[in-house]
């Protein structure tokens, strides 16, 4: 098993086809490997801030930097986007952003958190595949969306897809190649 150690914004693309995409392997580690002067070092090489609750290791809770970067990735997008998710970022930052490496939570307990339950999370997940779906489950899905109050924002639900910073198009194959130099 490995440790990504860099789950962060820049760490994150969309392809041509929208699709998610976690790139910056560099520094990964295998998680026997891994200990607080490898996160240490990964944290200054990431030109992060000294942050001394990052670099905090527990070799029995290995999820503790993983979930730590991500959740720090989360409440700097969450801010850049003004986005109100106040009872996620509350998690984040009492539990996920723990100081103790063995108190912060698995990503499969933060899965659990009711923001990745509701009508956001089931619109998104349903607009993300919405062209491989039936005509059946669209009617099914445009039926249930009517129920769903009227503050519910489909631009939220569509933001992740239309922030540009985390858009990077790759070149389309047929034009690759047929660049002219004058």
């Amino acid at each position: 098993m490995l440790s990504h150690n860099s789950v962060q914004i820049e760490s994150i693309f969309l392809d041509s086809k929208r699709s998610w995409k976690l790139c910056g392997f560099e520094f990964c580690i295998p998680l026997k490997d891994l200990d607080s002067h490898k996160i240490a070092v990964i944290e200054s090489l990431k030109n992060k801030d000294r942050d001394e609750r990052a670099t905090r290791y527990d070799s029995k809770s290995p999820h503790c930097y993983d979930i730590y970067c991500f959740s720090r990735m989360v409440l700097e997008m969450l801010q850049e986007q003004e986005y109100d998710a106040a009872s996620l970022s509350l998690v984040l930052k009492k539990s996920c952003l723990h100081e103790s490496p063995k108190e912060r939570l698995s990503a499969s307990k933060l899965l659990l958190h009711s923001i990745f339950k509701g009508a956001y999370s089931m619109a998104f997940s349903f607009l993300s595949n919405y062209m491989l779906k039936s005509d059946s489950e669209k009617f099914l899905f445009f039926e249930f969306s009517r129920s769903i109050s009227y503050e519910f924002n489909l631009r939220e639900c569509l933001l992740p897809f239309s922030c540009p910073a985390h858009y990077t198009p790759l070149p389309d194959p047929r034009t690759e190649h047929s660049l002219t130099f004058t």
